[in-house]
């Protein structure tokens, strides 16, 4: 049985239908329009393999975004994220997969098999209805036993037919995967650096000071940063994260990482300090810039409107700036990040679109 899967073991995710003929190809490439005719778009890198659905399951084995079979049982760990419009689901943003550290960003909508029932009063009517809701939260971690599931969403520009409509979802017909949830434990995740020696890792734990050299820790574990000056006084014993290749140490627990980024976790611990933050950025207009830190989403401040052209939507930045915290009505926390330098940044690991650790 063939398996058609990216070269990191990681499968294809979009599935084309045309003429009744499923076209599998990788993740991010367009189908081609039109009935009948397959025209390969000029960015495939490689051709596009056809196959009848029928032979799904026969000739070849569809993976999912996890790199499990649709529908085999798998165990994940992974961070809830809001969901991205109304009516969504919440996301889920992959950690592990069956005790497999996972260094790539993998996203994907996420749902109780069996969601609860609850009793809401309406506060219109009076009447009590029943709704169904997921057993877990956004901002919290979970380990997850479940299986992944998919189907075809949106309608293609061909279907726009008359009387002319607006169709939300022009151009977007397209294969979605979720996951279905049968069980979910929360949990307190930590990175753990001794399952990713050799690779290119987040690496999460508190601040301390070794000598002149700065070293996260953990528990039963140690990492020595290289070539970066000690913690600051007012950075020790805080969360703090370091992003590079991890190596082993001289001992059992013992690792050492020389950053290609590093600081602090948590924007509270940022107050009033002149900071260097990575995150998405995100622009509604000329004037509303934002940058997306873990799961949060914070206003941005570029008082040099030269230095402010060209900021980027939906794209990893580093931002030289110093935070500072807003009043709000609802007794959350707000930041606002007062940029004096930005830059754009090299892909974002999945532990950074998670929640800040709590305190």
């Amino acid at each position: 049985m063939n398996a058609i899967v990216k070269s990191v073991g990681v499968v294809i995710g979009v599935l084309g239908l045309i003429g009744g003929t499923v076209i599998a190809t990788t993740a991010g490439r367009a189908p081609a329009q039109g009935v009948g005719v397959i025209e390969v778009p000029d960015r495939l890198v490689h051709p596009m393999r056809v196959e009848r659905i029928e032979n799904l399951g026969k000739e070849y084995q569809l993976l999912g975004k996890t790199g499990k079979p649709f529908g085999e049982m798998s165990s994940i760990v992974a961070g809830i994220s809001s969901k991205r419009y109304k009516g969504e689901n919440m996301l889920a943003v992959v950690l592990e997969v069956d005790g497999r550290p996972i260094d790539e960003l993998i996203e994907m909508p996420i749902s109780d098999l069996w969601p609860e029932l609850e009793l809401v009063e309406s506060k219109e009517t009076g009447r009590i209805r029943g709704e169904y809701r997921d057993s877990f939260f956004e901002g919290e971690t979970y380990r997850f036993t479940g299986y992944e599931t998919g189907g075809f969403h949106g309608r293609p520009e061909a279907a726009e037919c008359e009387p002319r409509r607006v169709v939300a979802e022009a151009a977007m017909f397209r294969f979605r995967c979720e996951y279905k949830v049968c069980r979910s434990e929360l949990i307190n995740y930590q990175s753990d650096p001794g399952a990713r020696v050799g690779r290119n890792a987040f690496i999460e734990g508190r601040a301390e000071n070794r000598g002149e050299r700065a070293v996260i820790v953990g528990e039963g574990w140690s990492l020595a940063l290289t070539n970066t000056p000690a913690w600051k006084d007012w950075e020790l014993k805080k969360r703090v994260n370091a992003v590079g290749v991890v190596q082993r140490g001289g001992k059992d627990g013992e690792y050492a990482l020389e950053p290609t980024r590093f600081g602090l976790s948590r924007l509270e611990d940022m107050v009033g300090k002149r900071v260097k933050v990575y995150g998405m950025a995100y622009s509604m207009n000329v004037e509303q810039r934002s940058l997306q830190y873990r799961d949060r989403r914070v206003d941005v401040v570029i008082s040099d409107h030269s230095k402010a052209e060209g900021w980027p939507f939906d794209e990893a930045v580093w931002v030289e700036c110093t935070v500072s915290e807003k009043p709000t009505s609802n007794g959350d926390r707000s930041f606002v990040l007062n940029v004096e330098k930005w830059g754009k940044s090299s892909a974002l690991l999945p532990q950074e679109h998670t929640s800040e650790p709590p305190r």
